[in-house]
């Protein structure tokens, strides 16, 4: 039976049977595993089975979360590390996880398989947000241009469809008129919006490109890519998506 993202995003990768019948997966602190015999061992240390025989290698939380991202992505399988995610999955392991201990701790495939869960819900929050609001402010006053490729007139509106039919996701960006001292006077003008460089989190965060993600971009390619000055960056949140419309009008307003 094929099971939806939504389904996988809670079951896949975990096998309540082979782990005391634990409804969720366990956090495995062992720091290695018994090889059971000679020829076992051998076979564990060669990559020839699989199995756990040592957690800088291979955990069982670890790969509960490796299996569940697989399945989410339609892989053949995946290596958490410690700065992220790898392919070449038997390689990997065994060459470069035993020689550098690069292997994430049980700990955090723990929190990622708990994050996971919920991860479809939170998502398509917030894109149905991020959609709400890019459609505010294609009027919204002094707002000169909207960037989001799912308001239906860009370039790549043809595309969405077939790359993202579940929406083009929760970052968008604007320009206004002035200078920048109106895009400085609506990011601290804001209640709700969090001044953060960073994206993809629960709450909704807003900054100015140009002086802080890309300051240090020469400014003719800057420009060119079309992070002006006057370019303000939106991270859509789970806040109510009415609160942050007046929040991002009222900081507008007052900006000029």
């Amino acid at each position: 039976m094929s099971e939806s993202f939504q389904t996988q995003a809670i079951h896949a990768g975990h096998d309540p049977l082979a782990n005391g019948r634990a409804s969720v997966p366990p956090i495995y602190a062992s720091a290695a595993f018994d090889l059971g015999d000679a020829a076992r061992g051998d076979a564990l240390a060669g990559g020839d089975i699989d199995g756990f025989e040592y957690s800088r290698v291979a955990n069982p939380t670890v790969d509960a979360l490796e299996r569940r991202l697989a399945a989410l992505e339609g892989g053949i399988g995946a290596v958490a590390v410690g700065s992220g995610m790898a392919a070449f999955i038997k390689r990997i392991r065994i060459k470069y996880l035993r020689t550098f201990g690069a292997v994430q701790s049980p700990f955090n495939a723990y929190l990622s398989l708990v994050g996971l869960e919920t991860l479809p819900q939170r998502v398509s929050q917030q894109v149905a947000s991020a959609q709400r609001i890019a459609e505010h402010l294609t009027s919204a006053p002094h707002v000169t241009k909207v960037n989001y490729s799912g308001l239906g007139y860009t370039p790549q509106y043809e595309l969405v469809g077939k790359y993202f039919p579940r929406g083009v996701g929760q970052i968008l960006s604007f320009q206004v008129d002035g200078s920048a001292d109106n895009v400085r006077r609506i990011i601290d003008g804001t209640k709700l919006f969090s001044y953060v460089p960073n994206i993809g989190d629960a709450r909704s965060l807003i900054v100015d490109p140009a002086h802080i993600t890309h300051r240090e971009v020469p400014a003719e390619a800057r420009i060119a890519a079309g992070v002006s000055d006057n370019l303000i960056r939106l991270s859509i949140g789970l806040e109510d998506v009415n609160d942050l419309i007046a929040d991002l009008d009222q900081a507008i307003a007052a900006a000029y």
